[in-house]
């Protein structure tokens, strides 16, 4: 019963960091921003790159089944505050990028890709 207690302390203790210093809106809004490009690349012909311009190092980037889903990459998946959004293009291979200095997402032969641009 304690362990209970103390994992749900320190799943409170998370969050209110995260909440406090703002980061769960900016996982959210990564999340969401990426996915509206994936839906962009979908639409648009022909092949592109592009970089996106937001510091992720602090974070993972993680596509799997059309969902986007941005964490702190020192919490990983446990992350209870990450941030998730859904694209509804093709479905991407699982992807994971771990903290990327710039991430590129890339449309080549109708097939999207992200990456660590030092990848």
């Amino acid at each position: 019963m304690a362990l209970v207690f103390a994992i749900v302390i320190l799943a409170f203790i998370q969050a209110g960091k995260s909440f406090g210093s703002r980061d769960n809106y900016f996982k959210d809004a990564v999340a969401r921003d990426i996915a509206l490009i994936i839906d962009s690349l979908y639409a648009n012909p022909g092949d592109t790159i592009i970089k996106y311009k937001e510091d992720l190092s602090k974070h993972t980037v993680w596509i799997k089944d059309n969902t986007v889903v941005i964490y702190k990459t020192s919490f990983g998946r446990t992350d209870i505050t990450s941030g998730k959004y859904k694209f509804i293009g093709r479905s991407i291979d699982e992807t994971i990028v771990r903290s990327p200095t710039h991430l590129i997402i890339e449309k080549r032969n109708n097939k999207i890709s992200l990456y660590n641009q030092n990848d």
